[in-house]
């Protein structure tokens, strides 16, 4: 590539009133030349739109500014999909409504796109609270349950971070949007790409404010309704990946979603795969579970780090509750 690509900020809002003007500015506010900003709406029922297409209106800096509204709420990967065919660059940086992008994210992430010629990128981020203030620098990344290195046994893959996350063109044409437009975008990519045997690159450097609200149950109080949201948010995770790794399944045996010259000709742990979609769709019903369900999936697990977990849930919520509650009385202080 010569010159500077024409890169695409595809920023997605859904519900983000309050926080959308601060990360359209900080979207305007990007060094990098050559840059087209997409501001997409998923059809919120609040003003997130209005928001948009005032701060569009005016507008008066370099970059070219693209609004869009979906004529309805789709997921999250749907509504990417299709802000995505309204852009117009090589290099499409994916924004969240209610992140901050630092001034140099493009100009960062498109070197380091030209320098390994990966098909994604994802960068470390800071997490911010309500107000913009710093909570947390370079926070951890994603490991554990989701990871895709669980199918891909001896190979370097990566789950991406959405809130970070830079594609080149070539993902979205290669790659078909599934009919369920509601799988989380991040991990869908991560599979399908180590799928394929496709290259991403990690930028070791924050480059996104990551917000955590007032009642994120990552950085709430841990109270009792902490806990509900907590296992609430855990339930509906694994109740996210159902069909997610359903679809990598199939895909894996088909090639079914995947266009030519990509093929999905990786080798992939289909036994792995077929246990954790059990463990997954029982994680998403855990809170209705009886005792004697959740022994049966203790007796069944392979793995230590699961039995950890759902061994203090076998009494159910309350018994989960009292556990945390005496852990904390015997905690050193």
């Amino acid at each position: 590539m010569s010159g500077s690509p024409p890169v695409s900020l595809v920023l997605l809002a859904y519900r983000q009133e309050a926080y959308i003007e601060a990360a359209v500015r900080s979207a305007f506010a990007q060094d990098y030349d050559n840059l087209e900003i997409v501001l997409s709406d998923d059809r919120s029922p609040d003003g997130t739109f209005a928001a948009i297409e005032r701060l569009a209106a005016g507008y008066d800096g370099p970059h070219r500014v693209v609004t869009n509204q979906t004529g309805t709420n789709g997921g999250v990967l749907a509504h990417l999909y299709e802000a995505v065919a309204r852009a117009s660059g090589e290099l499409l940086v994916v924004a969240a409504g209610d992140d901050l992008s630092h001034p140099d994210r493009v100009s960062v992430l498109v070197d380091e796109w030209r320098r390994t010629g990966a098909d994604a990128l994802y960068s470390r981020y800071d997490v911010i609270d309500e107000r913009g203030a710093m909570v947390q620098r370079d926070a951890p990344l994603a490991s554990g349950d989701y990871h895709p290195r669980r199918y891909f046994r001896g190979r370097a893959v990566h789950q991406i971070f959405g809130g970070g996350a830079a594609y080149s063109r070539q993902v979205f044409d290669r790659i078909a949007l599934p009919d369920n437009g509601h799988l989380p975008e991040d991990y869908f990519f991560s599979l399908m790409l180590a799928l394929c045997g496709r290259r991403v690159a990690f930028v070791d450097r924050a480059l996104v404010g990551y917000r955590a609200h007032g009642g994120s149950t990552t950085h709430g109080p841990a109270g009792q309704m902490a806990v509900v949201e907590v296992e609430r948010l855990v339930a509906r995770s694994s109740a996210a990946a159902v069909p997610l790794l359903r679809l990598v399944e199939q895909t894996a045996v088909t090639g079914k979603g995947i266009r030519p010259p990509w093929q999905p000709d990786e080798p992939i742990d289909h036994a792995r795969l077929r246990e954790d979609i059990g463990f997954h769709l029982f994680r998403s019903r855990w809170l209705n579970s009886s005792v004697g369900e959740r022994l049966r999936m203790i007796l069944a697990l392979r793995t230590a780090d699961r039995v950890r977990w759902l061994a203090p849930r076998l009494f159910g919520l309350r018994g989960l509750i009292m556990i945390k509650r005496v852990r904390r009385l015997i905690r050193p202080s």
